[in-house]
């Protein structure tokens, strides 16, 4: 049998969730010893060190949509699988391999969010976007969708079901599953914590806004609030934890490389995100032994967090209500193993390509 060769199509090299897996895919199949390229519309990033040494990266300048289609560069290659993730990205590869310059035998698109990540677009816009996902989606063999809600929002908008499925993120390795906290440590105060890109999607002021309420109520209460992550919201959350005297107990530590090292030396994961396609880092806190407290009827959560292993909110009142009662939760770290061990590399990936 002739080895195979996967092409990995990334929007960049950045921290969001899409690159981190597209990265752990390459990496991934280049481990099983076959031949990868990885395609990226971003030439610099955070991630980039990630990848193995060895893995054929190529940098295509995205002027518009049809900039991959005309990169003489692809010619040359031919992929038994190209792997794409997220929606620009998508339509990119689809028209790619129309115009022939991307020669695959199998596509694999990855619908990676919610559509409600088309709200930052204006109407013309958002209708072309749509415009070229019907096409892209109806005439590909493969769409992949990372929740169920992000499913059911692909058949309302764009009415195709017959190539579509659900298939999770590779968050974790098979062998950090062993690495699970057996026992939660017992303090007087709860330590939690959150991760993300700061941007409005993530919502981290609807959080702070909680967490202030909660010490308002609680003056004497010592639970503390850690955020890991940059971006364009930084300077909104710091001016919020200054005007409300949160600094002795909300810590921002930026961006980590070992996040889920780190992870372990807390009490419980926080997620506030308005939509959330997935939710890679509810993986990350739940491999590392944390029940995950996150907002319901945002995509992912909905799918991976029980009455055993974490905690789903709606409104400001509801998570308040969970900060306050939390030390009364039975969490059952097991429970979050089980959760966990279906999202490792070895069998996600193996399931992009069917296999």
């Amino acid at each position: 049998m002739s080895k195979l060769s996967i092409c990995i199509v990334s929007p960049g090299l950045s921290g969001g969730g899409a690159e981190d897996i597209a990265i752990k895919s390459a990496n991934f199949y280049f481990k099983k010893n076959y031949r990868v390229v990885f395609i990226t519309f971003q030439k610099q990033g955070v991630l980039k060190n990630r990848l193995i040494p060895g893995i054929k990266i190529i940098y295509v300048k995205m002027k518009n949509i049809l900039s991959f289609s005309f990169d003489k560069r692809i010619k040359k290659y031919e992929f038994s699988h190209t792997i794409s993730f997220i929606r620009h990205c998508n339509i990119a590869t689809f028209l790619a391999r129309k115009f022939g310059n991307l020669k695959t035998k199998k596509l694999h698109l990855i619908e990676v969010n919610t559509f409600d990540q088309q709200a930052e677009l204006n109407f013309f816009k958002r209708l072309f976007q749509n415009i070229l996902l019907k096409i892209t989606y109806s005439f590909s063999e493969d769409v992949i969708a990372v929740s169920n809600l992000v499913k059911n929002q692909i058949i309302k908008k764009f009415n195709i079901s017959n190539n579509l499925r659900v298939v999770g993120n590779p968050c974790i390795s098979l062998k950090s599953i062993n690495e699970i906290k057996k026992k939660q440590k017992q303090n007087r105060y709860t330590k939690y914590v959150s991760a993300g890109r700061l941007h409005p999607q993530k919502d981290f002021l609807f959080m702070l806004r909680v967490f202030r309420d909660l010490k308002e109520m609680q003056k004497f209460n010592l639970d503390t609030l850690t955020i890991y992550g940059t971006g364009p919201e930084y300077k909104k959350i710091k001016k919020f934890i200054k005007k409300y005297k949160l600094s002795k107990f909300v810590f921002m530590k930026g961006f980590v490389d070992n996040l889920d090292q780190k992870l372990k030396k807390y009490d419980a994961f926080v997620l506030s995100s308005k939509y959330e396609g997935f939710g890679n880092v509810i993986i990350m806190a739940m491999n590392a032994g944390l029940p995950v407290i996150a907002k319901k009827n945002t995509g992912g959560p909905d799918d991976l967090i029980n009455h055993k292993n974490g905690k789903l909110f709606i409104n400001e009142i509801q998570l308040l209500n969970i900060f306050k009662k939390f030390k009364n939760f039975k969490f059952q770290t097991s429970a979050a193993k089980e959760i966990a061990k279906r999202y490792t590399e070895d069998i996600i990936c193996m399931k992009y390509l069917k296999i």
